[in-house]
Formats: C-alpha cells, structure tokens, sequence
C-alpha cells in the first residue's frame, strides 16, 4: 500500500500573476529556465544571481558557448523582484554557508520557492531563517510525490496515448532542455500534452515534477512500480492528453564506483511502469561508433525492454579530475554529431526533428494528428 496527496496546482493558483522572480543560486543546470522562460507560468524571471564562490559573476546566462542571453549573473540583486527562486544546487554548499549567503538577499516582504532537496534540519534552518526575515510567503516544491493515492491493487494499466521518454547515460546531459524542448514544440504545433519531468520545479512550468517517493527507499521496487503505472494512468485520465513525455531521473547506468547515479533503477522502474514508445537517450558529449550505439540500444532493449528511436548528444562532459569527487564537474563542449541517428542542440532549431517524432507517432492507430 503506497500513500501520496496531491496539490500540484498550488503553485499554479497562488501565483497567477506576473511575479518577478530571482533564481538563486544560479548554475549551469539552470539554463534550461531562461531558455524557456515563455513556458513558464508563474511570473518571469529578471535577475540571476550567484554567490561569489561559484566563479560565475558578470558570466552571461547562457554561460558557455557563442549565444547569449538578456541576462547577467550577479552576486548582487540589482532589479525589484516579487520572489526568489531557491534552487536544487543550493545543495553544492554547505549548511552555514547558505544561512550566510541568504542572510545578504532581500528576502522581507518576498515570496520564496523554495525547490531544494536537502535533509529535513537544514531544510528548517533554511525555511526559519527566511521566516526571521520576514518572508511573504514560503513554498516548497509542489510536486506529484504529495498526491494521495492507495495503491492496493496489483494492476499495470495500459495507456491509450503516446509515450515519449527521455533517458540518459549520465545526470547532467541536457535531459530537462530536451523534455521543455518537446513539450514546447508539441505545444505550439497544438497537440495537448501531459508531463513528468525530472526537475523538482517542473510545476513552474505547468507539468509534474518527477514524484519524491521514486527515490524513497522506504518503498521496494515493486511498490514504485505499481505506484508509478497508477499515478501516471490518474493523470491521462484527468488531463485527456494526445501525447505523454516523461523525462528519466539520473542515468540509466552507474559512471563509476563513486557515481551510480541510482544504478540505473529509477529508469527500470519507469519503463517497468509504462512502454515508452518513443525514446531518445542523451549521451555525454563525444563521438561515438556505430559499435557503441549498437551496444546502448540492445542495453535499454534487454534491461529497460525499449529499444532506442534517437541519440542526442550534449554539450557537456564530465572532467575527469571530478571522478572521485563529491559532486562531479563538467565542461562545455562543442557540436558533435555522427550519424543519422545523432542529434544535437542545432537539430533543436528547425522542426526536422519533432516531425520525425510525429511521423513515428502517427503511425499508431489511438493517435489522430491535428
């Protein structure tokens, strides 16, 4: 018997205007909101700031690369906001040195997200102090993981709409700027969509966050498995959707002894969840054999019992220098494509390659295309 309760929609109906939002601390894993700030739904973001330790002062939004953003990262708040936005890497410092840094912002009379996962003594620390301060308004991730559901029934329900899952070999490849990439397109081209992201914040943009409990070792497996198929069959039900994306926390294999990314389990709970019929699986940036691709696809076809549609490459890979580390570092590389299976960041500007995921789409008779 597994339990969760829902109130995804809060944050949605709390904060129906425009709130000017800072996120803090800003990193690289933060792109993908600035990039997509039009699908946002909770306000707009006007200033990114970081603290000075992070090396990112006066850097451009986009950090890496030739394009640019509107925005500069700055460790001092320099525009009138409504709200801060905490962040999920507060987590890469430690206690006393969060309580420090947001002593220095204008937290009275604000309203915080707060969307960090850390243990329940500093997260009261956190959520005190900003209290002290005369915060507005505090609000934790809203996520699926609250939803109130009694699983007691050994049943995998079948879905009658699409499936489109996005995996990936590693945690840091571009996974969240696919599933918003997706999800924009769909949008715009009409289709109404429905989604589980791999991000605790997704609800700022209108679509569940992966549930927390999918990283409870309170549950076994078997629990998550059925949990997982239920919750995901209430929100087809609820929302009526033409097409699903699920985006797959961590990876779907360990880096390394000190990196096992969950070992992979998160991913085989899913797909032993549901049957994504289409997935694209994100890799560390790189060239890759045919040999390689080959070998990739027959391990999530035995292991996670899909076979792959396409290959994307990131622009980031792990230094090697970080192996052993407690949180890995990565540098930004540029384009690499080979393969008519390789896709990268560019293939993300024309429509090539949403109308190959259509035309795969559109081939099963449950779909009708608008």
């Amino acid at each position: 018997r597994v339990l969760f309760r829902s109130n995804a929609d809060l944050i949605i109906w709390r904060w129906k205007y425009r709130m000017k939002w800072l996120i803090y601390p800003y990193t690289p894993k933060s792109i993908p909101i600035i990039k997509n700030k039009s699908l946002l739904k909770c306000g707009e973001v006007v200033q990114v700031s970081a603290p000075l330790g992070f090396g990112l002062e006066g850097k451009n939004g986009y950090i890496w690369g030739n394009e640019k953003s509107e925005y500069i990262i700055r460790n001092k708040i320099e525009q009138e906001i409504d709200g801060i936005w905490i962040t999920p890497e507060i987590g890469y410092m430690s206690i006393d040195e969060i309580l420090k840094a947001l002593e220095k912002l204008p937290i009275a009379n604000k309203k915080i997200y707060y969307s960090a996962y850390l243990n329940i003594d500093d997260e009261n620390k956190i959520i005190d102090l900003c209290k002290n301060k005369g915060a507005k308004e505090i609000v934790k991730q809203v996520s699926a993981s609250d939803i109130e559901l009694s699983v007691s029934d050994n049943v995998l329900y079948k879905f009658d709409t699409p499936i489109v899952a996005v995996a990936g070999t590693g945690s840091f490849t571009q996974k969240f700027d696919l599933q918003l990439y997706l999800r924009k397109e769909l949008l715009n081209l009409g289709y109404k969509v429905s989604q589980v992201g791999t991000r605790p914040y997704c609800e700022m943009f209108d679509f569940q966050s992966m549930p927390k409990w999918m990283f409870d070792s309170t549950y076994t497996d078997r629990e998550k498995v059925y949990a997982f198929n239920h919750f995901l069959k209430m929100i087809e039900l609820k929302e009526k959707p033409e097409v699903i994306i699920i985006g797959m926390p961590e990876g779907i294999i360990p880096f390394n002894e000190k990196h096992q990314q969950g070992f992979g389990l998160c991913a085989y709970e899913i797909c032993s969840a549901v049957h994504p019929d289409y997935l694209i699986m994100s890799l560390y940036n790189g060239e890759y054999t045919q040999q390689f691709l080959d070998e990739m696809n027959n391990l999530t076809k035995y292991r996670l019992h899909v076979e792959i549609d396409d290959f994307y490459v990131s622009n980031y890979v792990p230094m090697s220098t970080s192996y052993k580390k407690e949180h890995m570092v990565f540098s930004y590389s540029e384009n690499k494509k080979n393969g008519n299976m390789l896709f990268n960041i560019d293939d993300m500007k024309s429509d090539t390659w949403i109308k190959k995921l259509i035309d795969k789409l559109s081939m099963y008779s449950e779909y009708e295309v608008i």
